[in-house]
């Protein structure tokens, strides 16, 4: 879930994970989860690069992507 006012810094360190480690992702973006809330999803291709951004970031870790 993405907390009023954003990630900041967060979301900076969330994308040099991602940069440093060459993930490819495909896609990444924020969603409208429920009634004002706001998540952010992020799908690798590699899923051992996916469970290191999950514990490092936690989250809720899905292995596919829902319906």
């Amino acid at each position: 879930m993405v907390p009023e006012g954003g990630l900041g810094k967060r979301l900076d360190a969330m994308y040099a994970f991602a940069n440093g480690r060459d993930c490819r992702t495909r896609s990444i973006g924020r969603k409208r989860i429920d009634r004002g809330q706001d998540g952010m999803r992020w799908c690798f291709v590699v899923p051992e690069q996916a469970d290191a951004f999950h514990a490092r970031f936690g989250g809720e870790r899905l292995r596919t992507l829902p319906d």
